[in-house]
């Protein structure tokens, strides 16, 4: 008997409202953003891969990654 009143009392509880702060359309802009993203490195690999001697802006002779390279890339996609 007891546990019918505890029961009835768990379940009678009003109705939880929930907060209408945060607006549906706030994860449209992060999507988008991921997509450029995407697309963007997709037609970045296809160019390298299709033209190899693009690749010798981000390597040396030797094979060694040359940070100046990438970098000017960084700062022309930021810029």
């Amino acid at each position: 008997m007891e546990q019918e009143k505890v029961t009835r009392k768990l379940f009678s509880c009003a109705k939880i409202k929930t907060s209408q702060y945060k607006e549906e359309g706030d994860n449209k802009n992060i999507e988008k953003i991921i997509t450029i993203i995407f697309f963007i490195a997709v037609l970045l690999t296809i160019i390298f891969y299709r033209y190899k001697s693009i690749l010798n802006i981000f390597f040396d002779k030797n094979g060694d990654l040359q940070w100046v390279g990438a970098t000017s890339i960084v700062a022309i996609l930021t810029f």
